[in-house]
């Protein structure tokens, strides 16, 4: 409830090791399961919390549960899946919590997991799906009154209204999601709602309100505890401080958001790759072609292995490509973009944080 989620986690996991299995039910320690995942999964330690899921759903199964606890365990366990990679797992797993629900009649937490079942549907395409699951959502929220299933409601409709590219419908529904996040105090659904309209104040080339929402977000991470978001809101930071022409306050977004970097376990690669696409930019503005160009490198090997980025980190990738082409002899061009290719993440952090660290000492101005 104060939002100390280290705190939390370490008296859940002292009850479930100091609780004898015998004398403690199996629903209880399901249920203790089932919050301490949640709360490493706000953390940002989501096979963590993957394995928690996992071992509780499994104590709701040999508990003959047929109802609430089950069809919580399962929304739970999507979450986790999806945020793991396993889309398809997660959308099977949050169908069938969709099916207890409503079989249970749990109405406030049906339109809970339609919410969910609609989000998945959104991020492979599949946007009449996810309009339908959003409507059905929203109905069933005014229904019984959810204020945090509005919230998810509209926040769905924000989604499909974006990939739709029809960003004024986008943030006036994003507005009214995060007016009800703001209203029931949810930290995690406001950090959600501040990042998903940060996105349409970038494309609508405002960014003095997206560094605005950006500052919040950074707070909001830091106050839950959860080092990707505090990576990627650094990473988004710096990237709006050049458009901004704030070179300095994007050399020390930066500069933070490597600290971070070199401390993540989990999308550790991929949120390196975030803050090195953003360098790229700060060194073209410094004239360093040739590191920019070591560095995007490193953003090429990620993306070539299969990794992926969000939009705005991909249009930045792709513009200043373009422009370290420009200015590089073509040799110098492959030998850089090869050595940047050959880093390991460690050697990648090691290799930008020395850059930013000469910078601050005035040695590569």
């Amino acid at each position: 409830v104060r939002a100390h989620h280290s705190e939390g986690r370490a008296w859940l996991a002292k009850f479930l090791e100091t609780t004898d299995s015998d004398r403690c039910s199996i629903v209880v320690r399901a249920k203790a399961l089932n919050t301490l995942s949640m709360l490493t999964w706000f953390q940002g330690e989501y096979h963590a919390a993957l394995a928690l899921q996992e071992e509780g759903l499994t104590l709701w199964q040999e508990a003959g549960e047929q109802g609430d606890g089950l069809a919580m365990g399962n929304r739970n366990l999507a979450m986790a899946q999806w945020f793991t990679g396993d889309l398809p797992a997660a959308q099977v797993t949050i169908a069938e919590s969709v099916k207890l629900f409503k079989k249970t009649g749990n109405e406030a937490w049906a339109d809970d997991a339609l919410f969910f079942q609609g989000f998945f549907a959104r991020t492979i395409g599949d946007l009449d799906f996810a309009q339908t699951k959003a409507h059905e959502n929203l109905r069933l929220a005014r229904k019984v009154g959810d204020i945090m299933g509005l919230a998810g409601g509209y926040s769905l409709l924000g989604h499909i209204a974006y990939d739709q590219s029809n960003f004024d419908s986008a943030r006036v529904n994003y507005e009214k999601s995060l007016a009800y996040f703001c209203e029931v105090g949810d930290l995690f659904g406001m950090s959600f709602l501040l990042s998903s309209l940060s996105d349409v104040y970038h494309v609508k080339g405002d960014y003095d309100s997206e560094e605005n929402n950006w500052q919040e977000y950074l707070e909001i991470a830091r106050k839950i505890g959860n080092k990707l978001q505090i990576a990627y809101a650094l990473s988004r930071l710096g990237l709006v401080s050049m458009l901004l022409n704030e070179n300095e306050q994007a050399r020390k977004c930066f500069a933070q958001c490597l600290d971070i970097c070199s401390e993540l376990e989990e999308r550790r690669h991929e949120a390196t790759a975030e803050c090195l696409s953003g360098m790229v930019l700060w060194l073209l503005n410094k004239e360093k072609p040739a590191q920019a160009a070591q560095l995007l490198g490193f953003v090429q090997q990620f993306l070539t292995g299969e990794g992926d980025l969000e939009d705005i980190f991909l249009s930045v990738h792709d513009r200043v490509l373009a422009e370290v082409k420009r200015q590089l002899e073509e040799e110098i061009f492959i030998s850089s973009t090869a050595a940047g290719r050959a880093l390991t993440v460690d050697q990648a952090i090691d290799y930008a944080a020395a850059i930013i660290q000469a910078s601050a000492l005035f040695l590569v101005d």
